[in-house]
């Protein structure tokens, strides 16, 4: 009877720890998803940025500050 009930806790045990797994699995995609969002988003920023840079380069050639 004492084994049958150590096979049982093992089982239960077994079942918590993969379910923990898996709530750690789900929780390192979503990290994952939003690291790359924030990435596109940077990169976007940092393309526009080199965008207006050529451009006021643009606007200010031939302009002379004394």
């Amino acid at each position: 009877m004492h084994l049958a009930w150590e096979a049982s806790k093992e089982v239960k045990d077994v079942r918590v720890q993969s379910k923990q797994f898996e709530n750690e699995i789900e929780r390192l995609k979503r990290r994952v998803s939003h690291k790359e969002a924030v990435e596109v988003a940077l990169l976007n920023r940092i393309n526009q940025l080199e965008e207006e840079l050529v451009y006021w380069k643009t606007a200010c050639e031939g302009v002379y500050v004394n």
